[in-house]
């Protein structure tokens, strides 16, 4: 099964070669010259700290080129890596890196297909399953590199970006007619930050969390809680619930039912009374409770279960999700600027914060109303304006330099920054005095509340962040970012260096291609991309 995928990606190669310069048009069938194509590709990248100076980990990089110009190098060559993760830190324990896998070749095809790697590292989880590349060169239709990879169930960063699932998929040649190629990358569903892992990364403790904070948080992201038999409780529910039982345990009667002896007979407190404890337990009270004892023990049970219900509920929410990010992105470089392209085509399905949809009927103001309602959940915790949100930033160029046609483009799909700690000014936001979660749970018999998250809490120790967090510095957080950079030259010229520009580290440098490369797409690596229709879709940018 390996070499018939292997033989298969070799031909498609051969066959994108003989597509490219059999059909690049009238102009530039008639053009011969030599080009180059770059790329540098990062699915996945997390930097904590100022310009990642804590932690940078990048997922997911796949690194590509075709070359048939001799002052960028001789022989002509094809080359497609991936790098699966690489991380740097402050902290050697997180320093990491993940083996390359890569493909060059000067004129054979070099193909590679692998099954699986194995993503499990204390800084992220998941899979790349399966990966393909292939390299090729053809002393006269030039060379071509081509890979395609997905990712499964992947975590990074203590869970502050998840990925289900994501495709990735790229064509790159370098011919006597252009230098083109095409790329295509689709993310069904990302949670770009989880709730719990920011605010734990935010130095919040969920035992000095106040019960107002937590149900304003509910409230805003539209999640309510599990409440037995009962229907399930909004976050102003939540909050009359919680203050009704604690009340009864504490403030009922001169000292609380807490201050009856055990053995007391439910039937001899006041009416209203017994009346009130059954209307704030699902089912009202327990049949088998016959005294005061049972009656502590079963509105115990009912305050912890709610508070850890809630604490699950916002510990578990996306803070911020997108799904069904699609990017498809060609760039050509030929013999002249209008016979070049530099194409980005995008789109995103939907956003949501919580279990909210974002409203708005266009993409500048979904994401505005994304951004603000973000900002509003840090609000109610005691943070403020600290994140700022983007979506399929892009831009793109044709141009000329030093005798070179320069086809360029570059996007990013999703980009959440997270302002320090130290920007707000005058500190936190001032709440309402309600009682702490940690004042709860002692009332209620002395647990202690669970962590907000605790992985990221490990995170917190061991980048030594002095109680703060390790979000308190400032963190980026980057989902497809997609770059190209294409160069070409006719035949008698004489230019001058450098010719293609370098894409930038630590983006998604993709490479594109012509119409034409379109019918090689089910032959080559680009399943993802032959599903570009995908595109047609709300919020769409071109």
């Amino acid at each position: 099964m390996r070499k018939t995928r292997m033989l298969a990606a070799g031909v498609a190669l051969a066959a994108l070669l003989g597509a490219t310069a059999a059909a690049g048009g009238t102009a530039t069938a008639q053009t011969t010259g030599v080009g180059t194509t770059k790329a540098a590709t990062t699915a996945l990248n997390v930097a904590l700290g100022s310009n990642g100076s804590l932690l940078n980990v990048r997922v997911l990089g796949d690194d590509g080129s075709a070359n048939i110009d001799p002052k960028q190098g001789a022989p002509s060559a094809a080359s497609s890596a991936i790098s699966p993760l690489t991380s740097a830190s402050s902290v050697s324990a997180l320093n990491l890196s993940l083996p390359k896998v890569s493909t060059s070749s000067t004129g054979a095809a070099d193909n590679k297909s692998i099954p699986s790697i194995d993503l499990s590292t204390p800084l992220t989880t998941g899979s790349i399953a399966p990966l393909s590349l292939s390299s090729v060169v053809d002393a006269t239709q030039g060379a071509a590199s081509g890979l395609n990879s997905a990712l499964k169930n992947v975590t990074a960063v203590a869970g502050l970006l998840s990925v289900p699932s994501a495709t990735s998929s790229l064509g790159a040649a370098a011919t006597p007619g252009d230098a083109d190629g095409l790329r295509g990358l689709s993310v069904p569903s990302i949670q770009v930050l989880n709730l719990g892992a920011v605010l734990q990364g935010l130095g919040i403790n969920s035992s000095t969390l106040q019960l107002g904070q937590l149900g304003n948080v509910l409230n805003t992201l539209g999640v309510t809680v599990p409440n037995g038999s009962a229907p399930a409780l909004s976050g102003t529910d939540l909050v009359n619930t919680v203050n009704g039982l604690s009340g009864t345990l504490s403030n009922a009667l001169p000292n609380g039912i807490q201050g009856l002896p055990a053995p007391t007979l439910i039937s001899t407190l006041p009416g209203p009374l017994q009346t009130l404890i059954g209307s704030l337990i699902p089912g009202g009270i327990p049949a088998g409770a016959t005294n005061v004892g049972d009656l502590v023990t079963a509105i115990n049970g009912e305050i912890t279960g709610v508070l850890n219900g809630a604490l699950a509920g916002i510990t578990n929410a996306p803070l911020l999700q997108v799904n069904n990010l699609v990017v498809g992105i060609t760039t050509k470089a030929a013999d002249t600027v209008a016979n070049s392209t530099a194409d980005i085509t995008a789109s995103l399905g939907s956003v949501q914060v919580g279990n909210l949809t974002v409203p708005g009927v266009d993409l500048a103001t979904i994401v505005g109303n994304a951004q603000s309602t973000i900002n509003t959940v840090l609000t109610q915790v005691g943070l403020g304006n600290l994140i700022t949100v983007k979506a399929l930033d892009q831009s793109k160029s044709i141009g000329t330099s030093n005798g070179y046609v320069n086809a360029l483009a570059n996007l990013t799909g999703v980009h959440v920054a997270i302002a320090p700690l130290s920007s707000l000014a005058g500190g936190s936001t001032a709440q309402a005095s309600t009682d702490t979660l940690g004042q709860l749970f002692t009332l209620a018999g002395g647990a202690t509340p669970p962590q907000l998250s605790s992985a990221m809490a490990t995170l917190n120790t061991l980048l030594a962040t002095t109680g703060a967090g390790a979000l308190a510095q400032g963190a980026t957080v980057d989902v497809l970012q997609v770059g190209a950079a294409s160069a070409f030259v006719p035949g008698g010229s004489t230019p001058s260096n450098p010719a293609a520009a370098t894409p930038q580290t630590g983006t998604l440098a993709v490479t594109g291609g012509p119409t034409q490369v379109l019918g090689f797409v089910g032959l080559l690596l680009l399943a993802t991309v032959a599903g570009l229709r995908w595109l047609r879709r709300p919020a769409t940018t071109n």
